[in-house]
Order: C-alpha cells, then structure tokens, then sequence
C-alpha cells in the first residue's frame, strides 16, 4: 500500500491539475458514471464536531474509495488540525487498499477547485477584487483557485481575529504576491473586507450569517464553501432571496447538508427549483450559463466523485515520479 502525505501531494500535484481532475470528474458525475452515496455525517456533540464518511465508486475507472474527515474546532488548542483527513483508495479489481492518502490537503485543493470552476464559469474576465472570509486550513486553496482562473489584483482577508488575518494576509502575499501579482490586506471587519468587491469566498463554519446583501455590491459573485451542515449558515438569506442565479456542486448533498440554502427553504424563502442546476451540466456542456446580472452564488458541500478522481490523479502523479 502507498501512502501519500501533504508533501507528497505538494510536490507533484499542482491547483492546474486538482482544476483539471475536478473537471473530469465532473463530467463523469453528470453522465452517470459514477455511484456516490450521500456522506454519512455523525455529530459529536461533547466535542462540537462532526465526523463525516463519503464512500464511492467509478466503475469505468475502477476506482472505490471512502474519504474520512472529523472536524473538531477545538483542535487547534492541542496543537492539532481542526480537520484531520484521509483519503482510502480500494483496486476496484480485488477490493484490497492500494493507497491511503492525506485527505487534508486533497480537500483543500478539489475544494479550492470546484470553486474556481464555479468562478470561471460564472465572473466576468475582468474582476479585480476579491475577499476571503476565514483563515482556517482551507482559505489558501480556495485564493489559489481563484488566481489561477482570474487576475486578481487585491484579495481583502477578514477573519474572527484581527491578530491571525494580519498574519495570513502576510503568509498569502509572501506565498502568492509575487506569483500571481496580488495584494493580500487584512481587514478589521467583514463590512471592510467586502465592500465593493467582485468575488467573496466565506469559508467559515458559522452558524450565523457572516455576510448580508447590504454589504456587498450588485454584481458581486458569492462562493460559499463552509455550510456543510443544516445548522450552518454563512450568507444570509437576503442574499439567497435576491441572487440572479444560483449553482450548486451536488444537488442531493446541498439538499441534505448545506444550511445556506435549507435554512431559507424552511422560512419558504426559496424552493428547490430556485437552485437545481448543477455545476457539472455546465462543465459538460449539457447547458450553457447566461449573464443576468445582479449576485451569484455557487454553494458547494464537496461530494465523493471529486475525491475519488482527484485522489487517482494524485497517486499517478505520485508513482510516476518515484
């Protein structure tokens, strides 16, 4: 069995590629050719986190695999990651474990690759600004998605401490200033880090709104990547209400998980038809998106076939450099 760790997966696997593998998979899911059980979420109450597992198969690919990831907010105080991760891939020949890898960073990156597909898809070339709002493990992946489909000129950071956004926006434009031409600025508030800006990404696990259609500007585009439970709400329902076209990653997994857009449904704000498209019937070509102007939002919870491809396309990068 090989295993494949953060490094192994930095040194031969590029955002180019997860970009690339995302895409494909994408395209296989919208044609049918994969089988993907909604995840399995438990609650751990006594710790506030959750432990999630997302089994799934491609079958022309011979390709099995489940993806284990526990978030547990209060991690980080033992000197932990707040969303520990593996990724297990299964010989769809024999069913024996061939490869485990570091599902951490294979989350970040097709996480941060849905989201840029969805940006590509969606922004006009020519935005310039964008905010990120969090900083946690996977806010790096998600700006560099967003780089590498779009020039980007200034991203505004704004977190629950001032102290960390002062100190990711220095890590982002030491890590990505001089590469992509970018400036990184931290930002006291969320109302500063949004105000007229092209693209925000909120990637926090809140439970109440941390952004509000007054904040932003009428033709803002929003990618909202940390709903991941009913309970969880990043973008207020004003915004839902108003947006002029909503895209979802995985309508059955949105439908079970993703607080951003069931909260409104439960208040009859919204209903199920205001948001049935799907990302991958636009990657496929299957329908082709239209400009209507006024905001946008792409809301992912991450579903297995992006794991899977994404963690196949690792393990050939990996072994065809070893």
């Amino acid at each position: 069995m090989i295993q494949i760790d953060k490094l192994g997966i930095d040194e031969n696997y590029t955002m180019t590629d997860a970009i690339m593998s995302v895409r494909k998979a994408l395209i296989l899911h919208e044609e049918g050719e994969t089988r993907i059980p909604v995840r399995t979420s438990l609650n751990i109450e006594s710790k506030q986190g959750t432990c999630l597992f997302m089994p799934g198969m491609i079958e022309s690919m011979k390709l099995i695999g489940v993806k284990i990831v526990s978030v547990y907010p209060d991690n980080a105080k033992l000197g932990l990651e707040n969303v520990p991760s593996e990724m297990i891939l299964l010989d769809g020949e024999t069913g024996y474990v061939k490869a485990m890898i570091n599902g951490t960073r294979l989350t970040e990156m097709r996480t941060g690759a849905v989201s840029a597909i969805a940006s590509d898809l969606i922004c006009p070339k020519d935005v310039k600004k964008a905010a990120i709002i969090g900083t946690g493990g996977q806010a790096p992946c998600q700006i560099e998605g967003l780089l590498t489909v779009r020039n980007i000129d200034t991203v505004n950071i704004a977190a629950r401490s001032y102290e960390k956004t002062i100190a990711f926006a220095k890590e982002m434009n030491n890590r990505f200033g001089k590469r992509f031409g970018t400036e990184f600025f931290a930002c006291k508030t969320v109302e500063e880090a949004v105000k007229e800006v092209d693209v925000v990404t909120t990637v926090t696990t809140s439970k109440t709104p941390v952004i509000s259609r007054e904040m932003l500007k009428y033709n803002v585009h929003i990618n909202a990547v940390g709903s991941f439970r009913r309970d969880m709400q990043e973008i207020h329902e004003d915004i839902i209400s108003d947006a002029s076209f909503i895209l979802v990653d995985n309508l059955e997994g949105v439908l079970k998980e993703a607080g951003d857009l069931l909260i409104p449904m439960e208040r009859g704000i919204i209903e199920k038809k205001d948001f049935d498209s799907e990302l991958g019937s636009f990657v496929s070509g299957r329908k082709k998106y239209c400009r209507l102007g006024g905001a946008t939002v792409f809301e992912t919870v991450g579903f297995g076939a992006l794991d899977l491809v994404v963690a196949n396309d690792i393990l050939d990068k990996f072994e065809s450099k070893v």
